[in-house]
């Protein structure tokens, strides 16, 4: 066997050996990444449901109130303050809130997309970017003048 077949044995041992550690790496942090994104995906959903819990006919002190409507905030990402936005994009009456624990969950109106919050504008928004990014690949496959 020459210098040459001797080096490229070498070579390929050290590649295997070092795909093979790579791929157990791989495999190991994947499953700790799984347990604890599994982990933090019930824990979102346990807090929707707490969230809604006033919504049930229980008593619940004032101070219960306030805490689940800043709950609910952070439960449903409202990142933006919507109602004006709505009042004058809609341009609809104000409605009452179906009971008082509804109000203290924070559904505070009758219309869907008051409750929704910025949700539903960020989703508005994805959708007009999806529209967007449709017409710009037309635009690639076909020469836009």
């Amino acid at each position: 066997m020459g210098p040459g077949q001797k080096f490229a044995k070498v070579v390929t041992e050290t590649i295997q050996a070092t795909a093979s550690t790579v791929f157990a790496a791989n495999f190991v942090i994947n499953l700790l990444l799984a347990a604890s994104l599994n982990q933090l995906w019930s824990t979102i959903h346990t807090q929707q449901i707490i969230v809604l819990m006033p919504l049930f006919k229980v008593n619940l002190p004032g101070n219960a109130a306030v805490f689940f409507n800043v709950l609910m905030t952070v439960a449903s990402f409202d990142v933006l303050p919507t109602d004006n936005f709505y009042d004058k994009v809609l341009n609809t009456t104000p409605t009452l809130p179906l009971t008082a624990n509804f109000e203290a969950v924070g559904f505070e109106s009758m219309y869907f997309l008051y409750n929704m919050g910025s949700l539903m504008v960020l989703l508005m928004v994805f959708a007009l970017l999806a529209i967007i990014s449709w017409l710009f690949s037309l635009c690639k496959k076909v020469e836009c003048a």
